[in-house]
């Protein structure tokens, strides 16, 4: 038997409710309506409250309630993360290697990069043009003590932070003659954060032994964010003016070849 075609449609600004006072859905004449509810079998469906993750009492929107309709999502923020985002590596207009030929495959492999994606921290930076003023917006922005890559890493997890720099910045970069690696160098040492800071942030006892140390340390001393410069992975992403991310990590990144 030939399937029948099903059509969803999403009504913006549409509800139901059993109260005709006030109304204006149940008091309206819409004879094309009423006749589809009569002839054909139909249900309803949550767009509000807990049901598409916000607060009890408020009403759906068009981010939550038509993406998540019924889905009981309770992620109350929005987040682009929420959902997998697929995006491709500018290998043209970038000064240094691909990504994927860091992690050992040739350049004319075809290759998958996976990173559990924490948030995405916006980095806007339309004036300078010298590289370590560059590179220092990159270390003041990728340090954010909630990211879970700088949040958890005194507890012993070794999650990686990732810089998608504009190609504009990351040419003017290299003229300078910095390679990718040294770009993850200048991150590992500058990108730094006030002891008093991740004291107040960090329960002590989440904090492994080896780090304990730290607290006979004052507040202002500096401890970088990562162990060691190759949790900071580079990759040359988007368009041409000087708008990058930075994407605190859930572990460590996965690359993988695959066929064409």
């Amino acid at each position: 038997m030939r399937p029948k075609p099903i059509i969803l449609t999403v009504l913006d600004g549409w509800g139901f409710s059993l109260a005709t006072k006030g109304n204006a859905i149940a008091l309206a004449r819409k004879p094309n309506y009423d006749s589809i509810l009569q002839k054909f079998p139909s249900t309803l469906v949550h767009t509000s409250g807990p049901h598409v993750g916000l607060p009890e009492g408020q009403m759906g929107n068009s981010e939550v309630g038509h993406l998540n309709i019924g889905e009981g999502d309770m992620d109350t923020i929005g987040s682009p993360t929420k959902f997998g985002m697929v995006a491709g590596e500018n290998e043209d207009d970038s000064p240094w290697e691909p990504y994927h030929v860091e992690h050992g495959f040739a350049k004319e492999d075809n290759a998958v990069s996976v990173f559990g994606c924490d948030g995405l921290i916006p980095i806007m930076d339309m004036k300078n043009q010298e590289p370590e003023a560059i590179l220092m917006m990159f270390a003041h922005s990728i340090n954010a003590i909630g990211a879970g890559s700088t949040y958890y890493w005194l507890r012993g997890s070794d999650w990686d932070h990732v810089l998608l720099m504009a190609p504009e910045q990351a040419r003017n970069i290299a003229r300078r003659g910095y390679t990718k690696y040294a770009v993850k160098q200048y991150l590992f040492n500058n990108a730094l954060l006030p002891w008093g800071v991740i004291k107040n942030a960090i329960p002590e006892e989440w904090v492994e032994p080896g780090w304990k140390w730290l607290y006979g340390k004052p507040d202002d001393y500096m401890v970088r964010i990562a162990r060691e410069p190759e949790q900071f992975d580079v990759v040359v992403l988007g368009g041409p003016v000087g708008k990058s991310q930075a994407m605190p990590l859930f572990g460590k990144s996965v690359t993988v070849g695959v066929r064409p």
